[in-house]
């Protein structure tokens, strides 16, 4: 009897105790509300496009290229993880991570989509979104576990327009008014500028000069040529040259980035034509430079003589000549002031008359 009675007992506590285990596994009407305890990660979109009136992407090699896409946005808690996907129905894509510094983190692979993750710190950070240069085409970029909104970096577009070097030609490799020379203006530190020329008609020359006047690169050949360059605040220079001196035809200049101001400095030309009657004739012409420093760019050509060129300062003093050919060319820097050019044929041959042809390009009254 006392058996049974123990046995009654320990049935019971093990009922109770088999209850109490599933009331405590068990959730109850009031933690059953299907919250996750882990916040879901935010998620922030970017689209954009490179259409064929904006000439396309910048280029993998060139990720700071204006001409690819780039971004800014803000992780706000140290030690965040913090995930990138960047896709396109058209065309291969890559995304560059930046820090607040603008200086290079890590860069994705090539493809239709690409993913990446990074582990940062509170703070601004930059993101590039490139692709093939002149590519054209769509994408998406989505990052994770960021609060605010991807904001487009905003940047200036420059442009000359369609522009041609006249008649009488370019000036060919050397420094000269007869090629165009530009000023702009770079309006932020650190930064980076596209500089792209294309001609339809002719080879050309792309060059760049800093704030010294000192080349920083050059271009030369071909109808089509490109810079991207790193610069700092200041007044800059471009030459807009043809390969070879007296090509024609047009051209057109792009700048894209933290810039304004694209000029063109203007020059007069002056063409004179005449006729020498015999290897000891002479003749003076007179010219007023309004500059200082300023370039001019003297040639005199003949069919059927061998001339010659000379200029002085208005003290007389000889500070060019050239001669005898069928092209003489002066070209370079001279000071404000009146010049006298003496063109003549070449006294020690004997040739008979002959017409002339003498262009004059520079800063004249």
């Amino acid at each position: 009897m006392k058996t049974m009675r123990y046995f009654f007992i320990l049935l019971v506590l093990t009922v109770m105790l088999i209850a109490c285990t599933k009331s405590a596994d068990e959730p109850t009407p009031d933690d059953n509300d299907n919250t996750d305890p882990t916040p879901s990660t935010t998620v922030k979109k970017a689209t954009g496009e490179w259409i064929a009136a904006n000439d396309g992407a910048g280029g993998f090699t060139y990720p700071e290229s204006f001409r690819n896409y780039l971004f800014i946005y803000e992780v706000e808690s140290n030690n965040q993880l913090i995930a990138y996907e960047l896709s396109s129905p058209d065309i291969e894509v890559a995304f560059f991570l930046y820090n607040s510094n603008g200086e290079r983190m890590w860069q994705s692979e090539r493809g239709r989509i690409v993913k990446g993750e990074a582990k940062l710190n509170a703070g601004k950070y930059y993101l590039s979104v490139v692709s093939e240069r002149y590519a054209l085409g769509k994408f998406e970029l989505k990052i994770g576990g960021v609060k605010k909104d991807i904001v487009k970096v905003p940047f200036e577009i420059q442009k000359s327009g369609e522009k041609s070097w006249g008649t009488n030609g370019g000036g060919g490799i050397a420094v000269t008014p007869k090629n165009h020379i530009y000023t702009f203006e770079v309006t932020e530190d650190n930064t980076y500028i596209d500089i792209e020329m294309e001609s339809k008609d002719t080879e050309i020359g792309l060059y760049l000069y800093d704030t010294n006047g000192q080349e920083v690169e050059r271009h030369l050949g071909q109808r089509r040529h490109f810079i991207i360059a790193r610069l700092n605040k200041g007044t800059y220079a471009i030459m807009a040259a043809t390969k070879v001196r007296g090509s024609r035809g047009n051209y057109t200049l792009k700048l894209l980035g933290k810039v304004k101001n694209l000029k063109k400095h203007e020059v007069s030309e002056k063409v004179m034509e005449g006729n020498m009657a015999s290897n000891k004739d002479i003749k003076t012409f007179t010219f007023e430079i309004t500059e200082e420093n300023s370039l001019i760019d003297l040639q005199l050509t003949s069919a059927t003589l061998k001339v010659g060129l000379k200029l002085y300062d208005s003290d007389g003093q000889l500070v060019g000549d050239d001669g005898y050919t069928s092209s003489a060319i002066l070209v370079g820097r001279v000071k404000k002031g009146t010049y006298k050019l003496i063109a003549s044929s070449n006294p020690y041959v004997a040739s008979p008359s002959g017409n002339f042809k003498l262009v004059a390009v520079g800063n004249f009254k």
